[in-house]
């Protein structure tokens, strides 16, 4: 456990490069969406069949929703809200699942992965750059509610998947 002495920063002190760091992925968010945007009509003219239409339809949505969440999750983290960390990890995981499947498999293995083909590297790097800078304890510190203990890390990727590090059990009383 890493507490704010030993981290060198004060309980609730804004991390210096969070806000630039999540601002460059926001961009990165906005060119995956302009990308699917620009290349729907193309494509929906293209395809052959109902099932072909359906997982594009699906493809749309998915990158629709990662955009807004991404936007929303962007501006909620200057908040210090912990359910903002991880919105912002799962959209990383996700983003660096997404990139990854598209650097590893190329344009010509996946049809709908049109929207990675330009940029999957660059995404896929600064995702992960993203997801490794909020997991330091030093954000995780600007995270933790003033009423609990820092945590470490692995109860932090718990979280990730749904516990919750900072229960009721966990309150201080005074």
């Amino acid at each position: 456990m890493n507490g704010p002495e030993e981290v060198g920063l004060s309980l609730g002190e804004k991390p210096r490069f969070l806000g630039l760091l999540s601002l460059v992925a926001l961009f990165l968010a906005s060119l995956y969406f302009y990308n699917v945007l620009t290349k729907v009509p193309q494509e929906v003219f293209s395809i052959d069949g109902s099932g072909s239409f359906l997982a594009f339809l699906m493809w749309v949505l998915l990158m629709f929703y990662m955009y807004v969440k991404q936007l929303i999750t962007t501006f909620r983290l200057s908040s210090g809200n912990r359910k903002a960390w991880k919105d912002m990890m799962r959209l990383c995981l996700l983003y660096v699942a997404l990139a990854g499947f598209s650097v590893w498999l190329g344009g010509e293995a996946i049809r709908l992965a049109f929207t990675f083909e330009t940029n999957a590297f660059l995404v896929l790097m600064v995702m992960v750059l993203l997801a490794v800078y909020i997991s330091m304890p030093k954000v995780r510190l600007f995270f933790t509610p003033a009423y609990a203990e820092a945590e470490g890390l692995l109860p932090w990727l718990m979280f990730v998947a749904g516990k919750d590090p900072f229960k009721s059990e966990k309150l201080l009383l005074i």
